[in-house]
Order: structure tokens, then sequence, then C-alpha cells
């Protein structure tokens, strides 16, 4: 079985010792048939071979996959790879780890030229990614994770994020570029008893490539339609005779826009980000090894918005009549209130949407043997985010909502430390485990600013109110929240015999969170005496509701366990067994929103518990050639954080709150196979039941929009599809001879499906996201030793019109569906370097 390595030395002596590293690891799958004092001389050898070669890493999760291209020699042996992970923080192959784990290399990530964490969520079907711009960007697996339906600094994700170990709070990471990767992992079920920090619905983690003494460079250009470059790069070196190495990466991404704006004239939803990211690695000896990492990422563009789907009903459920969209429209002679058809990707917005986002960081992590080939690891991170954007607030053409902007500047720092058995264990081999502390700091400062223009007064009064009651009304607040998080965490594996084994993890948190709401109108609208007395109380009280003036303080502390317990078995060669159960737990959050502080709701969140059971296999077949996992699973969170509602006043008031309990439960296939000599493919397939199994007062549909709450108890949860998949497969063969090496040609393609899913929290009909599937394809050529690379690529073949997403309004406010469009078929040509 071939076991898959980034090493530090790229010479002909850190190869060669990499072939014999993995032909050692071929006789550790042996090893559990031979006595204890064998398996312990083994393991010393296996130690050995591993620092040689730099491959002990004690980092988050890494899956590294080969980016050989060489044709198989005639008459080798074939096998799918098997890729290492630190998924839980003890090196080891894929196949042996009792976790539902998917795993994607880097040249799978190249072969479909995705390029951030949204593209490479459609090759992990459980994993899903939601959300009109970066800031509201929301992750769930499984369905659990963050709902849809929140938008708030001061609750905690579901989803952890960890590049190179660090903890990544906010998720507008999933739209930056990740270049220069080695891997990504995506870690299903609640996480947090071998590493970082506490997750309910599991981790992504992402690996970039070390630093390297030899001297190495790379580089891709890519164009595309649409005016779309990429420009990206690497360099890699020992500094001068020493121990220290660097690596320097960069990229830079520009694409035009492809929806059009007919009020502007102009095409929106454009790209536009680059960045940069350094390294240094010091390694003075084989106990112990420090790595110093610096990025920073810069993004500008017009994007981030919803186009107008359709109009809503002027007929509710009762029969009852409701203003429409139509009927608004025509109180502005001169606007053309006709809705394009989707696929014609037009939009209407009339103010400026522009999105400015940056962020960036330092961390170092520290590698050392200690107390008898103890693994000690320390990674300490400081992190910064920053949203400076303009937003329209009603997507249309009409100056209603002329602003909705949030600036948010966030600031983390973290710090990790790791203890790990030696290797091979203790107790003679029957024990390994793990033992750390997590502590997480983090700032969230928010600016708000809403701005009402000359159209507001007539779409919300009517044809014959003045355009002062609301023209220049403003919502201006500052919010700040802070947490400080603690966590003690330990996870061991006893080796009971020689192919079963017992993991049991525990962890405890103590989250202590602060906050700050300061809310107020602006001075700029007209005083409200000074308005027709016929209007001066509906406009006061519209004013009120658009731009409440209230202020209040916060503060929640909460303490609390996870854990898990799994129970392992290696049948035989082919066949590795788990059933496993884990507790976790999203902490306390804090709702700094104008509905609660003063109100009588209280602005702090309970924790969201999650226990997840779990039945799986991981097999091998055809000699290897054919890899087969599949699992089930069964989740119950309670104390689920959504949006409720709350008799307040004279009126029914949203609010984030604890709603009631919710279960996912399914099965999850992940497949890889070697078919010939030159064709490979890889399958994985979700299939997930979710149900909100307690959802007393939910806010009802739109067509039912007349009663005050609905019950969506027994409904699908919000967000899920009930089935998804990946498919790709790729075939190459030789198709010449240039300068002593074969020209191999490759030719491969993938599909992505999911099945329809509910976009709004209330299970609204009107926001339901049809089916779709999408298609690419990508052929080119390249050296044997794949150095040198020409690939031609085609995302969205069929150049299918789907939504991401649909949102649905309010007869109130404005009664549209608006949605989210996914990219439209895009085509380029990718061209890449290795020295």
């Amino acid at each position: 079985m071939k076991t898959l390595y980034t090493s530090y030395n790229d010479d002909p002596q850190s190869k060669l010792l990499a072939q014999v590293n993995r032909e050692l690891i071929a006789i550790k799958a042996e090893r559990r048939h031979w006595p204890n004092g064998t398996r312990r001389s083994l393991n010393h050898c296996l130690a050995i071979s591993h620092l040689w070669t730099g491959l002990c890493l004690s980092q988050s999760v890494l899956a590294q996959q080969a980016s050989s291209t060489q044709a198989t020699p005639s008459g080798a042996q074939l096998q799918v790879e098997d890729v290492q992970v630190i998924g839980s923080n003890q090196v080891d192959q894929n196949q042996n780890v009792p976790i539902p784990i998917t795993t994607i290399s880097a040249s799978q990530i190249q072969a479909t030229h995705v390029f951030n964490l949204r593209q490479i969520a459609a090759q992990v079907p459980s994993l899903q990614i939601q959300g009109f711009n970066p800031r509201n960007a929301t992750l769930t697996i499984r369905g659990l994770g963050s709902n849809t339906g929140i938008v708030n600094s001061g609750l905690e994700q579901g989803v952890g994020i960890y590049i190179d170990g660090v903890y990544y709070a906010r998720p507008a990471i999933t739209v930056f570029d990740l270049w220069d990767l080695s891997g990504v992992e995506v870690l299903r079920g609640p996480q947090g008893t071998a590493f970082g920090k506490n997750a309910t619905a599991g981790a992504i983690n992402i690996s970039t490539e070390l630093p390297t003494f030899a001297r190495t460079m790379k580089a891709d250009f890519s164009v595309g339609n649409w005016g779309y470059t990429q420009f990206r790069g690497a360099v890699s070196s020992r500094i001068a005779d020493s121990d220290f190495a660097f690596r320097l990466a960069g990229y830079v991404t520009n694409r035009n826009g492809n929806i059009y704006n007919s009020t502007h004239h102009e095409y929106w939803n454009d790209l536009h980000s680059g960045g940069v990211k350094a390294q240094i690695l010091f390694e003075p000896s084989e106990d112990l090894r420090v790595r110093v990492i610096g990025d920073y990422n810069a993004q500008k563009e017009e994007s981030g918005f919803s186009i107008i789907k359709q109009a809503l009903p002027t007929t509710l459920a009762n029969g009852s009549s409701v203003v429409g969209y139509y009927e608004k429209a025509a109180r502005f002679p001169d606007y053309n209130a006709v809705i394009a058809n989707p696929s014609d990707r037009v939009t209407p917005i009339d103010s400026d949407h522009t999105l400015v986002m940056n962020t960036g960081g330092i961390s170092v992590q520290a590698d050392a043997k200690i107390f008898d080939a103890h693994r000690l690891t320390s990674i300490t991170a400081f992190r910064w985010w920053g949203w400076n954007s303009s937003l329209d607030g009603d997507s249309l053409g009409l100056p209603i909502q002329t602003a909705a902007n949030l600036p948010t500047f966030q600031r983390q720092v973290s710090q990790e430390i790791r203890l790990a058995s030696p290797e091979g264990g203790a107790l003679d081999g029957h024990l390994d485990y793990t033992l750390g502390f997590f502590y997480f700091w983090q700032h969230n400062r928010e600016h708000q600013y809403n701005a009402w223009g000359q159209a507001a007064s007539t779409w919300y009064l009517g044809a014959n109110a003045p355009i002062s009651a609301l023209n220049g009304l403003t919502s201006l607040g500052d919010i700040s929240s802070t947490t400080n998080s603690y966590s003690g965490f330990g996870q061991a594996t006893f080796h009971i015999l020689p192919d079963f084994d017992l993991t049991a993890g525990l962890r405890y948190n103590d989250d202590v969170k602060n906050g700050t709401y300061n809310a107020w109108q602006g001075n700029n609208a007209v005083p409200i005496a000074q308005l027709p007395a016929a209007y001066q109380a509906s406009a006061a009280s519209l004013r009120n509701n658009l731009a409440p003036t209230t202020a209040y303080s916060a503060f929640a502390e909460s303490g609390n366990f996870s854990g898990t317990a799994k129970l392992s078995y290696r049948f035989n060669d082919q066949l590795f067994g788990y059933a496993s159960y884990a507790h976790g737990f999203i902490g306390p959050g804090l709702n700094l929103t104008p509905v609660t502080g003063t109100s009588g709701i209280s602005p702090v969140v309970a924790p969201e518990t999650v226990d997840s059971y779990e039945v799986g296999v991981k097999t091998d077949w055809l000699d290897h050639r054919l890899s087969l996992n599949a699992n089930l699973f069964l989740q119950l969170a309670d104390n689920y954080q959504a949006s409720t509602y709350a008799y307040i006043g004279s009126r029914y008031v949203s609010y984030i709150g604890n709603v009631g309990r919710i279960r996912t439960r399914g099965f999850e296939i992940d497949s890889h196979a070697q078919i010939t000599d030159d064709l490979t493919a890889t399958f994985s397939a979700t299939y997930n039941d979710a149900t909100f199994l307690s959802y007393p007062k939910a806010q009802c549909p739109f067509a039912y929009s007349y009663l005050s709450t609905c019950d969506l108890s027994g409904q699908p949860l919000t967000g899920v599809s009930r089935f998804a998949l990946f498919l790709g497969a790729e075939y190459k063969h030789s198709i010449g001879h240039y300068a002593d090496q074969d020209i191999i040609g490759y030719i491969g393609g993938d599909l992505t499906y999911r099945s329809s899913f509910f976009s709004t929290l209330n299970d609204d009909p009107f926001g339901l996201v049809p089916a779709y599937s999408v298609i690419g394809l990508h052929a080119g050529f390249r050296t044997q030793d794949g150095n040198y690379d020409v690939a031609f690529w085609v995302k969205n073949l069929a150049n299918t019109t789907y939504y991401a997403q649909i949102s649905v309004g309010s007869s109130s406010a404005v009664p549209v569906a608006t949605a989210i469009l996914g990219d439209p078929r895009q085509v380029g040509m990718t061209i890449s370097a290795k020295f």
C-alpha cells in the first residue's frame, strides 16, 4: 500500500529515504501479528525514518497525495493511494482512522481548477457553504454548523476551519484563494478532543506546502473567458548555509463581471483578489522544528448581491390580499418593473455595492521531542479580518434602502499546546495518547450604517406620502463583542488486542463573552413635526422600526464538557470497521440586535449541544486498486440556535434563540478506484434525512404570513440537500517522447449534484432551491516528471443556471424572492511549471 508524504528536502537522498519509509509503512500494516517486542523495534525504525524525511508533523490535519504524473510502468502493481492523515492528531493512514474523512489532494484541486474553499466544497457532498456575501457565509456539515438564517458576530461557528494548524474564526476565508496547497481534509462529526477548538459539525483542515532546503520554484498562469486571469507562484530554498529555509508564495486573481447591471449599464459580480504568504522553517536537529508563517490577502469587487427571481403573490393562503411588488413599483412611473429571466443574469441594483475585505496574520509552530521521545507542539497565532463594504439594501433599481453597511474589524489570538505519546506508544505499545490546552481570544468591532433614500416613503407609505417622511433616515450603531475561551482536552487509544482498539477523549471548555450594543438615528431626516399631520404618526412608527434607538450590554459564561468514545477492529487486510459516539457543543452566543437587551428578550443564546452516533467500514479491494468507505450516522442537536419569535408590546419580533431539537441521519460513501493502468475514478455521496424535531415558534412562510408564528416541527432542516454526490475520473496515456521523457496526455471530467433544499429558515416554498448538477471537463498534456503542464478546462459545461441560495421578502418590505446565482460556463487554459 502506498503512503504519501511531503519531505522538506527534494534531493535524491530525500527521495531514497522516502522510498525506504514507504516500505517500512507497508511492513507496519502487518505488525499486528507480531510479538510486542518486535513491534516496538519496528516502531523505533519507523520513528527514525519519519524524522529523517521530516514527516512527523505535529500540526493539525495534513492530507498529502502525490502529484506524480508518471505513467505506470508495465507490469507494476496498481494500487489506490492511501492518503496519510493527522485528522485525530495521530499520524496514520486514512484507512486506519475511525473517523469519516474526505481527503482532497493538491493534484485533485489542480485538475479541476478550483481555487477557494467554496469551490472545493463541491467535491465534498456533506459540506455545504451558503451566504450572499463573504461576511454572511455559513458552513454546514451534514446540516449542522451555522444556521443559514443567522448572521451575527456574537455567535460561534459549528464547523472549525484550520489552515496550517491555526483556527480561523471568521468564515469569510472561504472566498480567498487557497494556493500552494498540499491537501484538504474534511472531518465529519463533533471534534475537539484531540486538537484545536470545539466543533459540533466537523472540521476543515487545510495544509500548505512547507519550506524546502533544496531550491524549488513553481508557477502557473491561467486565462479564460469573462476576462479571467490568474497568476500564482512559489519559491523555496535554504537560507545561506544554515538550518533555516524559506518559502514565499503569492497569487493575483482577476475576472470581469458576469451579471449585467441594467441601471449602471455595466457588468458586476467580478473578482479581484491577491495575497502573499511567507514562511521560515528552522530545523537545527531531528528533535526540534520551528515554522513561522505570515500572510496577507485582499479583495475588492462588485459582488455578493442577489438577482430578483420572482415577484411574490398578492393573495395569501387564507384568501386575504396584500400589496405586491408590481403594485408598489407602479407608484414610480419611470421605473421599469419587469423582472428578467434569471438565466439572463441581470440585476437592477441602483446603489453602490462594493465588497472590500482583507485579512492577515502570523503564526509560530514549534515541534520538539522531549521526555523520552514525546512530541510537544505549540501553535501561537494572531489574525485579523477587516470588512468595509458598501451594500445596497433592497436589490431593486429604486433608492429605497440605499445602504446596508456593517464595517467590521475582527482580531483573534490563539494558543494551542499538545503533548503526544512517543512513536510506538506507551505501556509497551498498548497506548497512544494526546493531551492539550487551547486558548482563544476574539474581539469584533462593528459600525452599523443603514440609509434610506428618496423612494423609501412612497414604497412603504403609499404614492401620496411625502418624500421627506423617510428620505435621509439613517440608522447608526456601534456593536462590540469579546470572547475568551479556555479548554483542556485529551484523547487516548488503547490497543486492547492487536486488531482491536478503544479510543476515548474528553474536553472541557470555559467560555466567557462580553458585548455591547448601541444604536441611534442620524439627524439627516426631516423632523417629524415638519411632516403633514396625516403622516406624522405612521412616519414616526416606521422610522422607529427601521432605525430603533437602544443601548445595552451583555455577558455570558458557560462551562461545558464534550467527549468521544470509539471502537475499531481490523478484520483483515481489506476490512476495517468502527463504531463511535461523540458529544459536542457550540458555546454560548450574544445576539446583539435592536430587539434584545431592552425588550425583555435576553441577548444571551445558550450553548447548542450535539450527540453523534456513527458506524462505518473502510475497505480495500482488488489488491488495493479499489477503496470503498461507508458509514451510517445519526446526530441529535438540542438547544438549536436559530430565529424564533416573541410577542413584545403590540407586535411579534424575531430574534435568535434556542428553538428546540433537530435530527440528521443518513449514510456517506467515499470511494477511489484505479480501474486500469491509465484510468482513475473518485466517487463520494451523501444521503441526509435532516429534520426539525421541535421548532414550535418559527417565522411563517410568506403564504401564511398573516399568522404570528408557525410550528415547523417535523419539517426538513434548512439548507440541507437530501442527496448529494461528486464523481470524478481521469484517463492518461503516453502520447509522445521529448527530451528523454514521455509526454503524458490526459482527459478528465467531474460531476457535482445536489438535490433540492429549502434555503430560508422557515422552509418557505418560494425559497426552495431546485436540484442541480454541474459538469466540468479538463484535458491537457504534461511531462512525465510533472514539471511542465498545459491544461485546458471547462467549468459548468452545460452553462446550467442554478441557485446557490434564495431569500424571500415580505409584503411590508420588498415582496420578491431574490437569489444568488451560481457561476456560468467558464472556459480557460492553465500553464504550469516547476523548477
